[in-house]
């Protein structure tokens, strides 16, 4: 089925990228801190990939479909507004590089968590998720999460995002394919989470299925 091979090839790499996050957590169970209740990474701003935004609105969808509890859309427009702010404060002159250097750093709650600090879309949260907490290398810069114990100037097993992010890109091309001439011209495009919950993107049924019977 056409439908399956890119959505397939995604949660194959969510598994992949799981099992990397506990082999680094086992081998270096010191460094890496992570644990239940800690809601650090779901203050820092990023963005998403096309299949990435796909896989989370289908949820948000299917959440509302089956009447779940989820204030999605109210906070969705509370991240959406914060985020608009930010962006009125950067200076004239800096460029867009220098912005998305500088999005970890906007203390944003991800719309996603929930009031009592649970991500209510947890088993398909985004790829920046599963792997924070963990060395990991963008653009020849080399980043860590603020409270591991990674130290400065040792060397450690580290997540090549350039590769991740171009692989994510194929498949968003991939998958685009398939939904339509809308979704054709978002493919190039990244998107903060809120853009992802509020997005209106047609799905095919059979596309839809996919996401429904497929998990990561």
């Amino acid at each position: 089925m056409q439908e399956l091979e890119p959505i397939k090839r995604f949660y194959s790499l969510l598994q992949e990228l799981d099992h990397t996050f506990v082999k680094v957590k086992e081998d270096f169970q010191q460094e890496v801190r992570c644990q239940p209740g800690c809601v650090d990474c779901c203050h820092a701003c990023f963005d998403v990939s096309l299949i990435e935004a796909a896989m989370i609105s289908y949820h948000i969808q299917d959440s509302n479909r089956k009447s779940a509890p989820a204030g999605f859309s109210a906070r969705a427009q509370v991240a959406k507004k914060a985020i608009e702010k930010k962006l009125q404060e950067v200076p004239g002159g800096v460029n867009s590089e220098q912005v998305l250097e500088e999005l970890p750093f906007w203390r944003i709650r991800c719309p996603l968590l929930s009031e009592e600090d649970r991500c209510e879309l947890y088993q398909v949260r985004p790829i920046t998720c599963r792997i924070y907490g963990l060395p990991t290398a963008i653009r020849g810069q080399g980043h860590v999460c603020g409270l591991s114990g990674f130290e400065k100037g040792t060397q450690y097993p580290t997540v090549k995002l350039d590769t991740v992010f171009g692989y994510l890109q194929d498949l968003s091309r991939s998958l685009a394919s398939l939904l339509g001439d809308k979704a054709l011209l978002l493919c190039e495009k990244r998107f903060f989470i809120h853009e992802a919950i509020l997005m209106d993107l047609p799905m095919p049924t059979q596309t839809a299925s996919v996401f429904s019977t497929l998990q990561p």
